[in-house]
């Protein structure tokens, strides 16, 4: 196809009728988003007062201005509400009105306002409401503390705080139509404005659901002739750049990447022109600038330090130091080249083009996944000792390339876990977790005494330590072909994600009130206490552990079980590599809450909870956080409403405590709420972990979780559905 037929395609696409639907809908969301956003404020601040702890502190008389301010919003973010619900009725009655006057889309949404929202009288009084503040001014409303005992000796009863409006003010106007004046009349002396902004909520989104799948219905032509047409234009997207791939040779430079030599031999570890010739002129210009150092000497207040330190000369040097420091004009330096008497070295901002010179490096294949930065300075200094002052001289890319044929080689990388005992090796991921036995230590051992005989003594005490300290433990083991500095990095990286990721699946991860010592072998936490207790005439010195490590030993049987549980859906996650967003957003989730499980202090626990809740149900930073983690949460752990409402409370407390990060002693009553949020973000992430091969996006899990609210609303109405028929 011609580039004019090409252009042709998309423009056709922009202008289709599948393509004006789109653009309609992403029009709609402002109108949308404008009422849920001022409902979600409203909401969150009637959350907030209705909670009797917090309603308490606002109606103290040494926080009156807070409290006062409190009251003042809530009016504010009422008024807003009653607008915005208006703003909205009014342009989605425009938009079908402008679009779809004469259509089957007209008649069903005609149905449904009058069956969902004409003679509701939540609905009425709320629509109404807008008019009475523009026409009457603010309603009378008040904060409120109602205690109702349970009548027995005891003097329990229950506590309510929040705002309330009166109904006799709202009579006083004769502007409600029948249903808003009947939700007046039946509502009692005080009218609760959060339970109205609920339920009003719940209906307005369910019916904009209902709106968004009818028209996707009627226009199911008009978007599968757009998805034809995209697909159509990313074919010959994909031809047109086989095409340009394919040039003749004069077209284009021929090794100016690494995958465009076909000469490139992995076997032999050589680079593509166009690397080899990049890494060679980098390397030639950071040489020729190698000049003398010279350093202050000793400054001129210091003092002679008495410290023992040990002499180190000339021939017991393996090798030349490298040195960082500044000269004696205070230009940041490294010096790694000694002649006599004389000090040589770069400039600091002149040696930081070595890091440019391994991007370059690995932009090779077999570079990239068995060499790293590190190996690549080093080598690099090395080439740079040898070609100092030299007229001959191998290339900076051959050095590389030899030192990577020395060096490159099947390794094991081994990372042993604290507090962890398997049965015997499985597979996780790109990691597998072992078993380190007695029978490998003791292979290990005869290795080590074969190769060095006159340190026999010396081997036999370091493996009695090893023993003492890993043998019997689990470890990961990683399996690579790479040099040692690539091994090192690659295999901690995916240690740390491999036991973080294991670790939330231990039986402690769930319980708030026990620490994790699962941990890389060295990095578990072990927190001890050691006190003194004085008298006049005795004292006590007690030096213990603080919590009981838990030891967590796992069966065959154990293993297969996790499996079952999550532990599959885990082992994905322990490489980034291939995941799509959502994935990675569990991921980075799970391995937070893991992180928490180690942490001894409420405090800091929190932290890290909220921070994995908030990963993964959080669409982006304008989002209300609170109220959006409080829905959402809430959602996903029950179908009830009275429990939702539990849960949503226990999340304003978790964020009231985060508040107050830096107390460590609770009371009895918040560590019970803590424990009791902490637990439930745990399931949460369990969720999470179920789903994350179902979804691409955070932003569709998301969804998907709001979409149980509406569903529910949908259902319990089926009876009121109306069915569009398709377009003709």
């Amino acid at each position: 196809m011609e580039l004019n037929d090409h252009l042709d395609l998309f423009h056709a696409i922009l202008s289709s009728p599948g393509m004006a639907h789109i653009y309609r809908t992403y029009a709609r969301t402002f109108s949308l988003n404008i009422f849920q956003r001022n409902a979600q404020e409203l909401l969150a601040a009637t959350h907030s007062v209705r909670d009797s702890d917090y309603g308490l502190q606002l109606m103290a008389i040494n926080n009156r201005e807070a409290g006062q301010q409190a009251h003042r919003e809530i009016s504010r973010f009422v008024h807003n509400f009653a607008a915005s619900a208006m703003t909205l009725v009014e342009h989605t009655r425009n938009f079908v009105r402008e679009h779809y006057e004469d259509t089957a889309i007209k008649i069903a949404y005609d149905r449904r306002v009058e069956a969902t929202f004409a003679s509701e009288p939540v609905v009425q009084f709320v629509q109404n409401l807008r008019n009475y503040f523009v026409h009457k001014g603010l309603p009378d409303s008040e904060m409120f503390i109602d205690f109702q005992s349970t009548g027995d000796s005891s003097g329990a009863g229950t506590l309510e705080t929040g705002v309330r409006y009166k109904t006799a003010t709202f009579l006083e106007w004769d502007g409600w139509n029948a249903p808003a004046k009947h939700y007046i009349e039946s509502a009692g002396e005080y009218i609760d404005i959060h339970a109205v902004a609920d339920a009003y909520v719940e209906k307005v989104l369910a019916f904009h659901q209902w709106l968004d799948v009818a028209l996707a219905q009627f226009h199911a032509n008009d978007l599968a002739k757009l998805q034809e047409m995209q697909e159509k234009h990313a074919a010959l997207s994909r031809v047109n750049a086989e095409v340009t791939a394919n040039a003749p040779p004069e077209s284009k430079v021929s090794d100016q990447s690494p995958t465009a030599s076909p000469a490139l031999n992995l076997a032999k570890f050589e680079f593509p022109t166009a690397i080899a010739r990049a890494v060679d002129e980098a390397g030639s210009a950071i040489l020729a600038k190698i000049r003398k150092l010279d350093f202050p000497t000793r400054q001129p207040n210091a003092f002679p330090s008495e410290r023992q330190v040990a002499t180190i000369t000339a021939d017991k040097l393996v090798e030349t130091p490298i040195l960082r420091g500044s000269d004696i004009n205070g230009r940041p330096v490294i010096a790694f080249i000694i002649s006599g008497s004389e000090v040589f070295g770069l400039d600091l901002d002149i040696f930081a083009q070595v890091q440019h010179v391994a991007e370059k490096v690995l932009e090779a294949g077999w570079a990239k996944i068995s060499l790293n930065s590190t190996f690549i300075e080093q080598t690099a200094i090395k080439w740079l000792r040898s070609s100092f002052q030299k007229a001959q001289r191998e290339s900076l890319s051959g050095a590389i390339s030899g030192a990577s044929r020395d060096e490159v080689r099947e390794r094991d990388f081994w990372a042993p876990i604290a507090c962890l005992e398997v049965e015997e090796k499985f597979a996780f991921g790109s990691a597998e977790i072992a078993p380190i036995s007695r029978a490998m230590m003791d292979q290990l051992e005869t290795k080590a005494l074969t190769s060095s005989p006159k340190q026999r003594d010396d081997v036999a005490k370091m493996f009695a330590d090893l023993r003492s300290k890993m043998q019997g433990l689990a470890g990961v083991l990683v399996h690579a072909k790479a040099e040692r500095t690539r091994v090192l990095e690659e295999g901690m990286a995916i240690a740390q994600n491999a036991v973080g990721l294991l670790r939330f699946f231990s039986p402690v991860a769930s319980a708030p009130w026990q620490v994790c010592s699962t941990a890389l072998l060295g990095t578990e936490v072990l927190p001890r206490s050691q006190v003194l207790v004085l008298g006049e005439d005795d004292f006590l010195f007690s030096d213990g552990s603080v919590f009981q490590p838990f030891i967590w030993r796992l069966s065959k049987a154990d293993v297969s079980d996790l499996f079952k549980r999550g532990l599959a859906k885990a082992s994905v996650l322990v490489s980034p590599d291939g995941l799509n967003e959502f994935q990675l957003a569990v991921r980075a989730s799970l391995l937070l809450y893991s992180t928490s499980t180690t942490v001894p202090y409420p405090g800091d626990r929190l932290v890290y909870a909220l921070s994995a809740l908030e990963g993964i149900l959080l669409k982006h930073s304008m989002e209300p956080t609170e109220y959006s983690i409080e829905e959402r949460m809430s959602l996903l752990l029950s179908n009830e409403r009275s429990a939702r409402e539990q849960i949503g409370r226990n999340v304003r407390d978790a964020y009231r405590f985060r508040k107050r990060h830096g107390v460590s002693v609770l009371s009895p009553h918040d560590q019970n709420s803590l424990n009791t949020f902490i637990r439930n973000t745990y399931f949460v992430l369990c969720t999470a972990l179920e789903n994350s091969n179902l979804f691409s996006t955070k932003n569709e899990f998301i969804d998907a979780v709001e979409r149980r609210k509406a569903e529910g609303i949908v259902e319990a109405q089926s009876a009121s559905k109306e069915t569009v028929p398709p377009a003709l």
